[in-house]
This record gives structure tokens, sequence and C-alpha cells, in this order.
């Protein structure tokens, strides 16, 4: 299948259930972005790369392109082997095959978590390897769910 050469890990957060001091933006998506790092970077497929290549997409404001490439330097640091190489690239996701099927994969889910519609996911599904949940064996819920208007 066409499927054959990509894995897909994917990372579900109920927010809800975030801590208040979590729940800064910017504090927020560094957790998770460190959790997802962490699992990716350790994960079999990783294990043996010399190096690793990050692809985000174009982040036009400099200061935030700027700390977040630091976040992903410093969780990367933190987490790699010794002697592991990893670069930092900024596609615009409209020219980057990778990122729009990255899109598409998170658009899927999307739609099978939030929507119950399994349509997309059931074409991606013999790809995905891992589902991360974060919060999942929390209790309490710090705010209530806003419905989606998507």
């Amino acid at each position: 299948s066409d499927l054959d050469a990509i894995s897909i890990d994917y990372l579900v957060v109920d927010k809800p259930k975030t801590a208040p001091e979590f729940q800064d933006a910017s504090r927020f998506y560094s957790y998770m972005l460190d959790h997802l790092l962490r699992h990716v970077v350790t994960s079999e497929p990783c294990a043996g790369a010399d190096k690793i290549i990050v692809i985000t997409d174009t982040i036009p404001v400099k200061k935030k392109r700027q700390l977040t490439e630091r976040k992903i330097r410093r969780a990367f640091t933190a987490m790699a082997p010794p002697g592991r190489q990893f670069t930092i690239l900024h596609h615009d996701s409209r020219s980057h095959y990778g990122l729009q099927v990255a899109d598409y994969c998170s658009w899927a889910v999307y739609r099978k978590l939030q929507r119950g519609d399994s349509t997309y996911f059931d074409k991606i599904a013999s790809a995905v390897r891992k589902k991360l949940e974060i919060y999942r064996s929390v209790e309490s819920r710090f705010y209530q769910s806003v419905p989606s208007t998507r």
C-alpha cells in the first residue's frame, strides 16, 4: 500500500483537564511539544538515525519562529543521545508534501474524535503506529469543553 512508507503517531489532549498553570498557550504548546518530541526522538524508527530533521510550517513572525526553534532545540538536546544531529526547517505547508500529509492526518484524527466521522481516518488507519493520550487518566476538569463550531 502507499502507506507502507509512513508511520503516524498522534497526540490527543483533553484540554479541559489541563491544570490552570499550563493553560497559557505558550506553556501549553511547549509542554505538548516536549511530550511529542520525547516520544518521537526515543522511538524505534529514530533510534538508529544519525540525524533527525524537524520540519514546521512557515512561522512568519521572527520572534515566534525563534521561540519555537529554541523550544525544539532545548527538548531535543535534553532527550537525544549525545552526538545525534538535528536540523529544523521551515517550509510553507502549501508547497511541502510532508506537511500536507501531516495536515490531512491531523484533520482525519480531528474528524474521528470530534465528530465521530471515521471515514477519513479509516483511510490512514493502517499507518497509525501510536496514539498518545495526555490526561487520559486524570479525573479533574478545570473547565467545561466548548463544542466545536467547525
